[in-house]
């Protein structure tokens, strides 16, 4: 009895259609809503790194340094929050999964480095080189000392008896506001990185030879004064615990010494920084994207951070106490 029941399965699967198919001869069709793997529009990515704080297993890494990003494929969940918090939405997942493999693969993906402009003929003489180090034209300095002045670290040293001129590479922060400052001779002005760091000695002809100065012990790490918690909430430059979010970038205007780093690194231009006349640094709320190239400029203060939500939209400016 068991032998005939069993020949009436063999018969019926004889004559009808194999429940498999023919893989990889006959392609793959996946319902709809499946998830297999992560792609991404390279060219249209901005190196924001917000998919990479999306990610909850750290499979992505975005280097804006070499302009590459690059995936784990064994560490990925398919979970699809780097898709959503893409703000330039270059990244999508595609039907299918990666081929096996007995070991870990690493796709990346990278955009060609653009070239630094060539150095264009300005009024001072560098608009634009926005980085790079602070050097002076002897020449024509005359040792007034309002560079020194101006200069929001205090790394700028002007010896009139000994007709040198100083600068500590190590605190300059390229802010330029030493060059704002020499408005009559123009003889500041940003170079090329020439690899020299610590205290940088320029000398006026038939002066001493100059020597290259001690180079300054880096000050021990102080306790950074946070903004006030009424205003702007706890600021922290890493990811956000759950009474803080990703909406709102502030600053600690206090600690600011408004050099314009984070300006010049913000990808969607956003940020505004006023050193002059009103002292304030403004930042567009609905054009920010959160993806923190600001606090990773901001590499003397650390005045910038994420924030309580304080529930602000559009221009929002900070301004320094007169």
């Amino acid at each position: 009895m068991k032998l005939m029941d069993f020949t009436g399965f063999a018969l019926k699967n004889l004559f009808s259609k194999p429940a498999t198919k023919n893989y990889p001869a006959e392609p793959a069709v996946y319902p709809e809503r499946s998830r297999g793997h992560i792609e991404i529009d390279i060219d249209d990515c901005i190196m924001c790194g917000m998919c990479q704080r999306k990610c909850p297993s750290g499979a992505i890494t975005v280097d804006r340094a070499t302009r590459t990003w690059s995936i784990e494929r064994m560490g990925c969940v398919q979970c699809e929050n780097c898709v959503e918090g893409c703000p330039k939405k270059c990244l999508h997942i595609k039907p299918g999964y990666t081929e096996p493999s007995t070991s870990m693969t690493v796709d990346s993906f990278s955009q060609p480095i653009p070239e630094k402009p060539a150095q264009a003929e300005s009024e001072n003489n560098n608009e634009s080189l926005t980085s790079g180090k602070i050097t002076n034209d002897m020449s024509t300095c005359i040792l007034c000392g309002l560079c020194a002045r101006a200069c929001p670290s205090e790394c700028i040293t002007v010896d009139r008896n000994a007709k040198t001129w100083t600068i500590n590479r190590d605190d300059c922060v390229q802010c330029g506001a030493c060059i704002d400052a020499c408005k009559k001779f123009h003889s500041l002005s940003y170079a090329e990185d020439d690899g020299e760091e610590g205290a940088v000695v320029f000398a006026k002809d038939g002066a001493a030879p100059a020597k290259p100065a001690p180079k300054k012990e880096a000050p021990k790490p102080q306790a950074k004064t946070q903004a006030s918690e009424v205003s702007l909430g706890k600021l922290s430059t890493v990811k956000p615990d759950k009474s803080l979010t990703y909406g709102k970038i502030a600053v600690d205007i206090e600690n600011c010494i408004l050099c314009g780093l984070c300006a010049r690194a913000c990808p969607t231009g956003i940020i505004t920084v006023d050193r002059k006349d009103t002292k304030s640094w403004t930042i567009d709320r609905d054009g920010c994207i959160q993806c923190g190239c600001c606090i990773d400029a901001c590499k003397k203060q650390q005045c910038i951070g994420f924030a309580q939500d304080d529930a602000e939209y559009g221009n929002v400016t900070y301004k320094k106490e007169a």
